[in-house]
């Protein structure tokens, strides 16, 4: 399920080019929408893939986020 609203989101960033106003605010709610819905997924990731204790949960998912942002905020510069 989390990998056809990837797919899906994929979609709608190839649609952006087409200059609708209307359009594009459709697109970016839906993209919004669409990549923000598998958050809940993403936390289950370091529980599910490695080897790491329930206490250490919080701490993973956290350093999981902030290379998230620093990806974020390195890769356009």
């Amino acid at each position: 399920m989390v990998g056809r609203q990837r797919t899906c989101a994929g979609a709608a960033l190839f649609l952006i080019p087409v200059r609708s106003a209307p359009l594009l605010w459709f697109l970016s709610a839906a993209i919004g929408f669409l990549f923000l819905f598998s958050f809940p997924a993403r936390l289950c990731v370091p529980s599910c893939v490695s080897r790491v204790d329930a206490e250490h949960i919080g701490t993973a998912v956290g350093l999981m986020l902030t290379l998230a942002a620093v990806g974020g905020f390195v890769v356009p510069l």
